[in-house]
């Protein structure tokens, strides 16, 4: 019998029955098996401990309503699944470190946009993400992950937005001052942040938004502040119709994704390199 789930829709906001949402969708490279990595709850102040469990079937939850989940597959979904299958083969080790260019003879980039942004509603809260509430990321010495006292307004209040603008497949133009980014991931691997806000210790620069990918694109939703990493902006899709297709060049960089951490892009080296450190900590804190 299949699974029932009551919930609240992340696109429409209606509590109803949910399906099974393939994220990013299932043509899209993910239907097979996979790994998933979640902060164990031990956790000392220097060290994030992890918990490694493989998972079948692609990812996937119940976020979306049925008729949201079909809407969108059959408005979106497609154009996702073309624009994944282009960036397929520069999604490598080889491009580490790259900015590949990518040409896309036609594509109906308001579709694929509008695909992302889906993509984004399904894993993310209209609230800080409690898995990174505190944690300070690796990613660099300067930066880390922002308390929940700081102001997240903007996110609340663009999120209801964003879902109108799905919802409404002829609608273009920003719903709301955001920014999207893509990147290409070139290991088989996956990860999503929901909202949360990094800042520099040093200027005191932030910036508010939302990470999630999958192999073979990484995308990045801002909604306040600058992100500091090279990334490839597709916001401008936004304002094409969704009837217009045409052809695209992207410049996308090319990221290793070993870390579970916001953009966090370290090579496998890195990560040893950080596992051997944490371990030090662990085992002089048991000394």
């Amino acid at each position: 019998m299949a699974k029932e789930v009551i919930g609240v829709c992340k696109i429409c906001d209606n509590k109803r029955k949910l399906s099974k949402e393939h994220i990013p969708p299932s043509a899209a490279f993910n239907a097979g098996e996979y790994k998933a990595q979640t902060i164990d709850e031990h956790k000392t102040k220097d060290v994030n401990v992890w918990r490694t469990s493989k998972k079948q079937g692609g990812h996937f939850a119940y976020v979306l309503c049925v008729e949201c989940n079909n809407r969108t597959g059959q408005w979106y979904g497609g154009e996702y699944k073309k624009l994944a299958g282009a960036c397929a083969p520069f999604a490598n080790p080889s491009n580490a470190g790259k900015v590949v260019s990518i040409e896309v003879p036609k594509l109906f980039p308001l579709r694929v946009f509008k695909q992302a942004l889906t993509i984004m509603c399904g894993t993310s809260h209209d609230e800080m993400s409690d898995e990174w509430t505190g944690t300070m990321s690796p990613a660099a010495a300067d930066l880390g992950i922002a308390k929940p006292d700081k102001d997240i307004s903007l996110a609340t209040k663009a999120m209801p937005l964003i879902r109108e603008f799905i919802l409404d497949k002829e609608a273009n133009g920003l719903p709301a001052p955001f920014q999207l980014y893509a990147y290409l991931v070139i290991n088989p691997a996956g990860r999503e942040t929901g909202i949360v806000k990094m800042f520099s210790r040093s200027t005191g620069a932030s910036a508010l938004f939302a990470e999630f990918a999958w192999w073979p694109l990484g995308w990045v939703l801002v909604f306040d502040g600058d992100i500091k990493d090279d990334l490839f902006s597709t916001t401008g899709w936004s304002q094409y119709e969704y009837d217009e297709e045409v052809p695209l060049t992207l410049r996308l960089p090319c990221y290793w994704l070993e870390s579970k951490m916001p953009l966090d892009f370290r090579s496998p080296m890195e990560m040893a390199e950080s596992r051997a450190r944490n371990q030090l900590i662990l085992d002089a804190g048991c000394g």
